[in-house]
């Protein structure tokens, strides 16, 4: 029986000679290129992308063995056939018209959807070109398709990933950033030192959120900032310091507050969650997520400044201003201290209230502090009498 290399080498020498035949051009096939024939069939055997010759007018005159794998068809039954028999209808007409023009003039590469035998369809990437003789003339076309059914499916998966990663990012309440180092740092290095050069540090990735944290519109806007151009400069005290409590915990740290800037240079304030990759002892990125803070600390500095305020009030008042809880003190100013004769607010603290109200009166004012427990309406203001620390009793007007 004859072997299938002879029967290749026999196939693929008369397909050039059809194509000679046909084109009516000469083709210079004789027993001294035998070997180089032989070489070419069994080199066509052993790959695995599906390859054909065509004659100018896209009819098949020789397919490898791969070919007929894939596709499912004999040879008697596909040589000669045009190779729209090969081609989907799921293909653009745009696509399919072009790719013979294209071939005649030198070459066409792209991918579209084949058709096997039993109706199957599948994706290939084809590449085509032209066969000439030694004249320079064209006398055929040769095909070679590529089977990317599974390099679709990874590039599927891999968009749906990305379109979940995508989706993840935007829709995530807090800034995710990540901060591309301009090199790796050794943690060996001096913290001042590592620090110096986290600075130099550029956001390669944000979400829309963090963006809009920093008054841009889009990602795009922040890609590409330095950190120190984030925080305003590279010697707030409060970013140093977190920074290096960020080091010190192995380059992690949760609820670290920063002090940065927005686009227009005004202040805002982040809580961070920050986690640096290190490998073979190099800190090479850095990851995050932060939220945006700088409403609560804005009231918590409102609040300060108010406290700060009442406390001025308070320690200065030439009125005497006594601050209790359940009936006992809890702090009272320098006037209550020398109005009932103490010298210490310690001597008064925590103490009833009744501790500077002489015995007769001492039921009234009770009265009043159960009444106000209970929610009931009490006088704002007014009279009764007070026990000063040496025993002395005197007539004292009260607001409450």
């Amino acid at each position: 029986m004859e072997s299938y290399e002879s029967y290749s080498r026999k196939q693929l020498i008369e397909a050039l000679k059809e194509a000679q035949k046909k084109e009516k051009l000469a083709l210079d096939i004789q027993d001294s290129n035998a070997s180089e024939i032989s070489l070419l069939a069994q080199t066509l055997k052993s790959v695995q992308d599906c390859i054909s010759i065509t004659d100018k007018k896209d009819k098949l005159i020789y397919v490898n063995e791969a070919f007929l794998k894939t596709y499912g068809y004999s040879q008697d039954e596909i040589i000669g056939q045009h190779t729209s028999i090969l081609r989907s209808k799921e293909n653009k007409s745009s696509v399919e018209n072009d790719i013979l023009p294209s071939t005649l003039k030198g070459s066409w590469h792209g991918e579209l959807i084949n058709r096997k035998k039993d109706g199957n369809e599948f994706p290939v990437e084809l590449w085509s070109s032209v066969v000439k003789n030694n004249s320079g003339d064209v006398i055929a076309l040769v095909g070679i398709a590529r089977d990317i059914t599974e390099r679709k499916r990874t590039e599927d998966e891999l968009r749906k990933s990305e379109e979940r990663y995508q989706n993840f990012m935007d829709n995530a309440s807090e800034g995710i950033f990540l901060l591309e180092l301009e090199n790796p740092i050794d943690t060996r290095l001096e913290v001042d030192e590592q620090i110096k050069e986290i600075y130099k540090g550029r956001i390669e990735i944000c979400n829309t959120p963090q963006a809009e944290m920093y008054g841009y519109k889009k990602p795009e806007e922040v890609i590409g900032l330095s950190l120190a151009q984030l925080h305003g400069g590279t010697d707030n005290p409060v970013n140093v310091k977190g920074i290096k409590e960020w080091i010190d915990a192995g380059y992690r740290i949760l609820n670290t507050h920063t002090h940065e800037v927005d686009k227009n240079g005004n202040p805002i304030w982040f809580s961070n969650n920050v986690t640096g990759i290190v490998e073979d002892g190099f800190l090479i990125r850095i990851w995050g997520t932060q939220i945006d803070i700088t409403n609560e600390r804005k009231a918590q500095q409102a609040l300060a400044d108010s406290e700060s305020k009442f406390r001025a009030i308070f320690e200065t008042s030439n009125d005497a201003i006594g601050v209790s809880k359940n009936g006992l003190h809890s702090f009272v100013n320098p006037a209550y201290l020398k109005l009932f004769g103490y010298s210490k607010n310690e001597e008064l603290q925590g103490k009833s209230v009744l501790e500077v109200i002489p015995t007769e009166e001492k039921a009234f004012i009770q009265s009043n502090i159960r009444k106000r427990q209970m929610g009931e309406k009490v006088p704002d203001r007014y009279e009764t009498k007070g026990l000063k620390k040496n025993g002395q009793v005197f007539d004292m007007d009260v607001h409450a």
